[in-house]
């Protein structure tokens, strides 16, 4: 192994001071001084590694885990190429909402920022983000805070800013039409009636952008649907959507690792 070389110093001009007395030769000393410590100082990297995903094996289990859940998908996705993937889990924000059903999606980025170690705290272009490396992967990961209906103004700015192509956009959000705590990923499709989805493929202009669904059944009897998502999960369901959130995380770096072709889509058994 070769010896690390020695930092950088950077020559001490030769000074005398001022006969003036005006201090001009104090202060050059001052900012040579300033200019050796900066040289000398390591570099970090502007994309701070998560604290789980600097494993590989941790990214390699994740394939396995979403393999489980179904068939492979036919299509590309999130995982493939060099540039960076925005994850977007949908919700509303504050506290009134957390627990609901429809928050499936921040639940899930909150899982991953958990596990990960990545603060989601920095609002930028109305949406909490957290940046970081995950299996060997740039990523950001968002919340949108422009509530539910409106996610599509946050996501189009993030993508936008970021440079971000919609087939890098992998989005999470809550499904009526699928049984509870089942999850599903697909390499696009329509909007099933989800009104935060709705706003997302008017605002970016297309349909063609991965997504992961967590069910979360239909009302039973007359309830209204706005009623059964605006509710949190029942006694009954929680156990099942705490697994089911994990597994969504695990499906996360699955399409990371290897991408959506190669990732999943299926219905987790109950």
């Amino acid at each position: 192994m070769r010896p690390a070389r020695p930092a950088a110093r950077l020559p001490m001009p030769p000074l005398r001071d001022c006969p003036t007395g005006c201090g001009c030769a104090a202060l050059l000393r001052a900012c040579c001084s300033k200019l050796q410590s900066l040289v000398a100082a390591p570099r970090r990297s502007p994309w701070p590694i998560a604290r789980d995903a600097s494993s590989a094996s941790t990214c390699v289990a994740a394939r396995g885990i979403a393999a489980g859940l179904g068939r492979p998908e036919a299509a590309a996705g999130a995982g493939k190429g060099d540039g960076e993937v925005m994850v977007v889990g949908l919700g509303n924000p504050g506290p009134k909402y957390a627990d609901t059903r429809h928050n499936v999606g921040f639940m899930i980025i909150d899982e991953l920022a958990r596990q990960e170690g990545i603060p989601v705290s920095k609002t930028e272009h109305n949406a909490l983000v957290g940046r970081a490396m995950m299996c060997g992967r740039k990523v950001l990961l968002a919340k949108p805070k422009t509530f539910m209906n409106n996610s599509g103004k946050a996501v189009a700015a993030l993508s936008k800013y970021y440079k971000i192509s919609s087939d890098r956009i992998l989005v999470i959000f809550d499904d009526l039409d699928l049984p509870t705590a089942t999850v599903r990923l697909r390499a696009s499709g329509g909007t099933g009636g989800h009104n935060g989805m709705k706003s997302i493929v008017a605002q970016i202009g297309t349909k063609e952008f991965p997504r992961l669904k967590i069910g979360i059944g239909r009302p039973s009897g007359r309830k209204e649907v706005v009623n059964h998502v605006l509710e949190p999960f029942g006694n009954d369901e929680k156990a099942e959507i705490s697994i089911a959130i994990k597994e969504a995380a695990d499906v996360v770096r699955a399409v990371l690792s290897v991408g959506v072709m190669k990732a999943v889509s299926g219905v987790r058994s109950r």
